[in-house]
């Protein structure tokens, strides 16, 4: 339970999550060239782009999605190739890939299909992959507005677009009036039987989240398992910051 992802549908009833996506889709709307999805761990940075995702598809938009960790450019290549039906990307040099990858571009763009790339944890790559990023940006430009690449990093100056035009779509953490709200929800959603949360309980939640909605729901996915062990256990602020103390090093970090 501790290691599992958290879901999709909990964390996008925070207003915090529904504006970045609105704000993710008016930029593939207007055809906008390249987006940056950026905030800490656990404010919802892969869950943004895979809902985007989701959404995209249902509009019967191409969505190439990728997650950059460990790759580097040639990697990264190789598997945007693959993603886009160039036959065996992994024989080819890396020129060879990038006129295979503005090949297909061009010619779904000349088709009117309009792709869009959603790259995840720019900011673990392995190497340098700015030139693929300035690569796909580009092809927007010469494609008018066919190509839209939409990235997620844990912080805005991530040095793979240093010189790429972007639009800020920022991840920040929810209010202390909203993590108490968004803990309320959770709590009575998880609750069978039991004795309700009290305020307090509430409240030392919001605090130890620090408003970043993965970790308030992950407190209150413990706080279940307390309460489904120990129903007759009211839950307080002293039992959360127990279990806090006991199980955030591994389930909430």
């Amino acid at each position: 339970m501790f290691g599992r992802r958290i879901p999709a549908r909990c964390l996008f009833e925070s207003t915090v999550l529904t504006e970045a996506l609105n704000r993710a889709l008016y930029l593939i709307e207007a055809r906008a060239t390249f987006g940056l999805v950026h905030g800490p761990d656990g404010s919802g940075r892969t869950v943004l782009l895979r809902r985007l995702q989701e959404i995209l598809h249902q509009r019967q938009v191409c969505t190439v999605f990728l997650n950059a960790a460990v790759l580097d450019a040639d990697s990264l290549l190789c598997h945007i190739a693959a993603a886009l039906g160039a036959q065996d990307p992994s024989s080819g040099r890396r020129g060879e890939l990038l006129l295979k990858i503005r090949d297909e571009l061009s010619g779904r763009g000349a088709s009117g299909v309009r792709t869009v790339f959603l790259l995840d944890d720019l900011h673990r790559t392995a190497s340098d992959i700015s030139a693929v990023v300035q690569y796909c940006t580009s092809a927007c430009d010469d494609l008018s507005g066919m190509v839209t690449v939409v990235a997620a990093s844990r912080t805005a100056g991530n040095r793979q677009i240093s010189d790429t035009p972007t639009l800020d779509i920022q991840l920040t953490g929810l209010s202390m009036e909203e993590s108490r709200d968004f803990v309320a929800h959770q709590l009575e959603r998880y609750r069978s039987g039991g004795t309700r949360p009290d305020w307090s309980a509430i409240h030392a939640v919001s605090e130890l989240a620090g408003g970043i909605p993965a970790r308030l729901v992950r407190l209150c996915e413990l706080l279940q398992v307390v309460q489904e062990a120990s129903p007759e256990i009211p839950i307080d602020q002293h039992v959360v910051r127990e279990v806090a103390r006991q199980l955030i090093p591994r389930a909430v970090a």
